[in-house]
């Protein structure tokens, strides 16, 4: 993995994928788009199955953006509330973008 991907993947959908502004409390103009997707790229990279050969990809198209990896699931079957739980694949990843400041929380992600 090159050690700026996150900000190469951040920067192309900046780029590719301009979205409106919101002005917070404070005044200050927020990009929500751009935030929803460096933590859908956070996820991607901390949640990635590193053991598969497969390539993860980010898809833009016209009216949405998908994500694909191949990933294999902690339970099968329907997810509800009374089997949903915090799972953490790669631990030692998700600590690491927790201290860089990629991800605010750990296992927050449900």
């Amino acid at each position: 993995m090159r050690a700026n991907l996150y900000e190469r993947v951040v920067e192309f959908v900046a780029k590719h994928l301009p979205g409106p502004f919101y002005v917070d409390e404070r005044g200050q103009k927020i990009n929500l788009r751009e935030n929803v997707f460096r933590e859908v790229v956070a996820n991607i990279m901390v949640h990635k199955e590193y053991l598969s050969g497969e390539l993860t990809k980010l898809i833009t198209e016209k009216k949405r953006v998908l994500t694909e990896d191949s990933s294999k699931p902690y339970i099968n079957g329907i997810i509800n509330l009374s089997n949903l739980k915090s799972y953490s694949k790669n631990p030692n990843i998700s600590k690491f973008f927790m201290v860089i400041n990629r991800v605010e929380e750990l296992g927050s992600g449900i």
